[in-house]
């Protein structure tokens, strides 16, 4: 992600409060049992999910974390980051981008995210391919076609949808 434009993190919680002012806000500290990896100074931010599933975490160190459900992303501590990351939040909270997490058998593939407003089987394949591709990781599309994958796709306040993509 973007390098230009280094800023303190902490100095942008208020901004990313701001953000998330509608759903409850927990904040924890490295005092707190299950945030011991946290160093002092820094915070996670968690996101209380008005409907059924994973709650929202924005862990503000270094650089920002952002996590929901199986899938996470790093922002380095840019400017360019900080908005791409505030970008994906309000997406992802207004329901117009959703999280994708691929499994063969039982094996965790990838994660990822499409801004869609909904999921379209076709479109989240080639995503899925791309996204893959551009890791180089083509074997995986391979093994996909193969064994078949069990994709699950969530979008904020929602259950899990699985999509099932079988095996030649």
């Amino acid at each position: 992600m973007g390098k230009t434009g280094k800023l303190r993190p902490a100095d942008k919680i208020q901004e990313l409060q701001q953000i998330l002012k509608g759903p409850e806000i927990t904040t924890h500290l490295n005092d707190e049992e299950g945030y011991e990896y946290l160093e002092k100074g820094h915070v996670c931010m968690e996101v209380q999910n008005p409907g059924a599933g994973d709650n929202l975490f924005l862990d503000v160190e270094d650089q920002f974390t952002l996590s929901f459900g199986e899938w996470d992303s790093q922002y380095a501590a840019t400017e360019a980051d900080f908005k791409l990351l505030c970008e994906d939040l309000n997406l992802l909270l207004n329901k117009k981008m959703y999280t994708v997490v691929v499994y063969v058998k039982d094996d965790w593939i990838c994660s990822l995210t499409v801004r869609e407003k909904e999921i379209r089987k076709n479109n989240l394949l080639d995503h899925i391919r791309d996204f893959l591709h551009s890791a180089d990781c083509d074997a995986f599309i391979d093994l996909m076609q193969k064994d078949g994958a069990s994709i699950r796709c969530t979008f904020w306040g929602e259950k899990t949808k699985k999509v099932h993509l079988t095996g030649r």
